[in-house]
C-alpha cells in the first residue's frame, strides 16, 4: 500500500484509506473507505484527541465527557388521566362508571 503524506494513512490499490499509526503506545486502525485525504487527516487528529482525552482519563481517573452527548436530564411524568373526561383519553374511557347505571 503507497504511504500518504501523512505518517499512518495509506492508499490501497482501489482508492481507499486506511489509518494504521501507532500513537503514544496505543494503536489506531480505522478502515474509511474512498475518502479525501484532508477528510482522512482531519479523522486522524480526531481519533487522537480522543486517545489523548482517553489517556488523562486512565491518569487523573476522571469520567470521559463526549462533546456529542447530551447530559442526562429527568423526564417530567404525565400524571395518569383522570376518570374525568379530559378529551386526551382514548374512548374507552367514555364508558359509564361502575355500578352506574
Amino acid at each position: 500500500m503507497p504511504s500518504t503524506r501523512t505518517r499512518g494513512i495509506t492508499v490501497d490499490v482501489h482508492g481507499h484509506r486506511t489509518i494504521n499509526k501507532e500513537y503514544r503506545g496505543e494503536r489506531i486502525f480505522l478502515r474509511l473507505g474512498s475518502l479525501a485525504q484532508e477528510d482522512a487527516e482531519h479523522r486522524l487528529l480526531v481519533e487522537i484527541e480522543h486517545l489523548e482525552l482517553e489517556i488523562e482519563r486512565r491518569v487523573c481517573g476522571t469520567r470521559l465527557q463526549r462533546a456529542y452527548a447530551p447530559p442526562v436530564l429527568p423526564r417530567k411524568i404525565a400524571p395518569p388521566c383522570s376518570v374525568t373526561l379530559c378529551g386526551q383519553c382514548p374512548s374507552f374511557t367514555r364508558a359509564p362508571m361502575w355500578g352506574a347505571s
